[in-house]
């Protein structure tokens, strides 16, 4: 037994996933399908052709309460682009509550499995993703300022939809 502690020891130090596996953003957006908080389906995959902006937000999350309203504000001035809000919560009620105190007028698609979460690798909240037309991410910001605004944003979008 001992050797084998010994052996461990040894071993070299764990195997880390390199930083670029965990890069999304020039790459195929991963597609989902999740139901609409007001009926339907939210079908990424029927978007092609379209600039999407998703953000991923959660009924805890601080910065979240800023992010939509600002969010659904530059939505009405941007009606050339597609814009989701993922809800990332387990339980509906918890985000039903949450819009009843926030103004957000973007449509609500539910992850309450977290698949489309996994899939986009969000570590945090809010986290916004800029799909190109062609189906490929480019562009996530994690966080939100009221400061900053969406001027990345903005960019990203003008330069996806110039693809």
């Amino acid at each position: 037994m001992l050797e084998l502690l010994i052996g461990a020891a040894y071993a070299g130090p764990p195997e880390m996933i390199p930083m670029e596996a965990l890069e999304i953003v020039g790459h195929p957006a991963p597609q989902f399908q999740l139901p609409l908080r007001d009926g339907g389906t939210f079908d990424l995959g029927a978007q092609k052709g379209k600039v999407v902006v998703m953000s991923f937000w959660a009924s805890w999350c601080g910065p979240c309460r800023a992010e939509l309203p600002a969010m659904t504000e530059l939505a009405k001035t941007r009606t050339d682009v597609t814009w989701i809000a993922v809800n990332v919560d387990r339980q509906r009620a918890d985000a039903e509550k949450f819009l009843k105190a926030v103004n957000v007028g973007l449509p609500i698609a539910l992850d309450n499995d977290s698949s489309a979460l996994g899939d986009y690798m969000v570590m945090s909240m809010p986290t916004s993703f800029v799909v190109a037309p062609d189906g490929t991410v480019a562009y996530k910001k994690i966080g939100y300022s009221a400061e900053k605004g969406f001027t990345e944003l903005i960019t990203a979008i003008d330069g996806a939809k110039a693809r």
